[in-house]
């Protein structure tokens, strides 16, 4: 691998006289008994200069990018830039660096073009009164505007390509590191990037290229907005573009919630008539016996967006290449995990209700109208509750890459010791203990008996004080868990990897 090209020497003026990237010492190896990929790489990148790194494949060009943009770690060494490290300074470094990789993957398959850019746009925390100009300015740059209509699964691989040096581009970002980004452009793209890179250094960016060979290599860079003026505010926006994003994903498989809701009424049909078949002294009636069935299948439907949902969704990201962005986006890969749990329970919450309508429109089953207005506060301090359990899930995704095949297990269990098809007391002494060491056992008292009105196991407050003090151990906890799982899927190189 080696320095192939530097331009910037012959820029009109030097905005700054320190360097923009600094990097020293880089080491890298991948297993004990390899040679490591990287030994004692250094790089510094002075203001409105380009660098191209060429060398055949397997000399460590990806990895030196996947290092410099905070990707994963080295082994020693260090990166800096503006200043800030990619470890100590996530936010603000992310906000400067912008990484396109090889691999032609990171767009949502199911959403349009302008969708997507949009999404980034919002998760780079632009502040609102920018983020049009921003998608705006990327479709000019690369001529998408015929294309910002289009599902992204529509396009073809050059297409493709440049939607994602646009969205590469969108945040105005200080550092560009590009892998081979000429990869599927024709002739006509390649010269519109040059052109957009050439303005880019203009203004003081700086970029480095990698490519196998000397003929992939440019000079210039894109035009960019002073990164300073990016604000740290708009958080929300970008949770709740993640929400969004969700909701366009499941509304464009228009048949699957069409098909769920089918298959609830059916189960419901099922346990109505299965009821009248069960004689039990802890209920008066068979509708008394249906009802207690239909609010556990109710927290059914958020154990399985809890265990199951989260962590699947979260091994969609990886395998169509946008938890990458995720991770290198300022609003940051925690964030954006935790906001990735919010649709799954909503979308739960929608069905569970669903199911309460149908129970009583169709099957006639009681319900405690008193009582019901006090379910939306219990069971908003249930969903912050189960939140944790999620967040772990999907720590075991990033470190085990297969932590969905025993949720179901989990499920299961947790139905069972939760008394979600029959009462807790039915439950031997020698497993009656599991009935208290998590959430979701006081949750279901709770819900259940405000809906329907079965009597408490305990009294009601100190079931709530039961939830509220899983919420406060229990979330901590699971954030440090995503962190620490991050970190070490960062050190092994794995963090993208499904």
């Amino acid at each position: 691998m080696a320095v192939a090209a530097r331009a910037g020497d012959c820029a009109p003026h030097r905005l700054e006289e320190v360097p923009v990237l600094r990097a020293g010492g880089l080491v890298k190896r991948w297993h004990r008994s390899e040679p490591p990929v990287l030994e004692g790489a250094d790089l510094l990148l002075d203001p409105a200069e380009l660098v191209g790194v060429v060398g055949r494949n397997g000399v460590g060009k990806t990895t030196l990018l996947r290092i410099l943009c905070g990707l994963i770690e080295a082994d020693a060494g260090a990166v800096w830039v503006e200043g800030l490290s990619p470890r100590r300074d996530r936010r603000g470094f992310h906000r400067r660096v912008a990484f396109l990789p090889a691999t032609p993957t990171g767009l949502y398959a199911r959403l349009t073009v302008r969708q997507n850019m949009e999404l980034w746009s919002k998760l780079a925390l632009l502040p609102r009164e920018l983020r049009q100009e921003a998608v705006d300015g990327a479709v000019d740059d690369f001529c998408l505007e015929e294309l910002v209509r289009r599902r992204a699964d529509r396009l073809s691989m050059g297409q493709r390509q440049r939607v994602r040096l646009a969205l590469a581009t969108l945040h105005a970002p200080r550092v560009l590191l590009l892998d081979e980004p000429t990869n599927s452009l024709d002739g006509e793209s390649v010269r519109m990037l040059h052109s957009v890179l050439e303005r880019h250094r203009r203004r003081g960016g700086c970029a480095v290229w990698c490519a196998p060979d000397l003929d992939r290599r440019t000079r210039a860079a894109r035009r960019a907005p002073d990164v300073r003026r990016v604000a740290a505010s708009p958080d929300l926006a970008a949770a709740l573009a993640l929400v969004r994003r969700d909701l366009l994903l499941a509304a464009s498989y228009r048949t699957t919630a069409i098909s769920s809701a089918v298959s609830l009424v059916l189960g419901l049909a099922l346990f109505h008539f299965l009821s009248r078949l069960v004689s039990l002294d802890a209920f008066a009636d068979p509708d008394a016996y249906f009802a207690y069935i239909v609010v556990g299948l109710v927290i059914l439907q958020v154990l399985n967006s809890t265990f199951v949902s989260v962590p699947s969704g979260l091994q969609q990201e990886l395998v169509a290449g946008t938890f990458e962005r995720l991770v290198l986006s300022p609003f940051g890969a925690v964030r954006a995990i935790l906001a990735n749990c919010v649709f799954p329970l909503l979308y739960a919450t929608v069905m569970g209700l669903f199911m309460l309508a149908v129970a009583r429109l169709a099957f006639n089953m009681p319900v405690r109208w008193e009582t019901v207005p006090l379910a939306i506060p219990v069971g908003m301090l249930a969903a912050l509750s189960f939140a944790p359990f999620a967040l772990l899930a999907a720590a075991g995704v990033l470190i085990f890459k297969q932590a969905v095949g025993g949720m179901t297990w989990i499920v299961a269990g947790m139905a069972i010791v939760a008394g979600l098809y029959f009462p807790i007391a039915l439950l031997p002494d020698w497993l009656r203990w599991a009935s208290e060491v998590q959430p979701f056992t006081p949750a279901v008292d709770l819900l259940r008996h405000l809906y329907v009105g079965p009597p408490l196991g305990d009294p009601a407050w100190l079931s709530i004080l039961k939830l509220a003090g899983f919420c406060a151990v229990l979330l901590p906890l699971s954030l440090l868990a995503v962190r620490r799982a991050l970190c070490v899927a960062a050190r092994r190189g794995t963090i993208t990897e499904y």
